[in-house]
């Protein structure tokens, strides 16, 4: 209401759970990561597209996780089916929204260390002590991930742009 319009949305609502197999995951939980990493992804982008056409400019950037370029790992199967959705849907979304004003592309921050990944441990702390390693050496704080994302966001003049912070090569690096 105080700016008028919308600019730029980020869908970046997301939840975790235990690292289990598949089959050990409760219901409650699986439809939560569902409802919260999908579900709200897509209502949040559907709402956000809307207006934007309305207004006549505007861009829409979903947030990617573990699981979206196909990756499997024991432990993460509801939520990296999700964020593979998220990927499909999004792809689609922009093809829909390519002759409009709109932009839509995805985030990927990698690996950022935050209470989303520690709880995601928390009945399992001999698994966090195992994964450890990984974090200190491929996982990066908020306060370094974020402005560069911002700064890729602000520049963008095209539609279907990816940005990734935990690229391969950095990965490797």
């Amino acid at each position: 209401e105080a700016f008028e319009t919308i600019d730029i949305w980020i869908n970046n609502a997301g939840i975790g759970h235990p690292q289990q197999s598949a089959w050990e995951i409760n219901e409650i939980t699986t439809r939560k990561v569902i409802d919260v990493d999908l579900l709200g992804l897509v209502f949040g982008t559907q709402v956000a597209v809307k207006g934007m056409i309305e207004q006549g400019h505007g861009q829409v950037y979903n947030m990617e996780g573990f699981g979206s370029d196909g990756t499997v790992r024991p432990g993460m199967s509801v939520y990296g089916a999700a964020k593979r959705a998220v990927r499909y849907y999004t792809r689609t979304v922009i093809k829909e929204t390519k002759d409009t004003a709109v932009q839509v592309g995805t985030l990927s921050p990698g690996i950022v260390i935050t209470d989303f990944i520690t709880d995601m441990y928390r009945d399992d702390p001999g698994g966090f002590e195992k994964s450890k390693k990984i974090f200190n050496i491929l996982g990066d704080k908020v306060e370094t991930v974020t402005p560069w994302l911002a700064h890729k966001v602000l520049k963008n003049k095209k539609t279907g742009s990816s940005f990734k912070w935990l690229t391969p090569g950095k990965a490797f690096s």
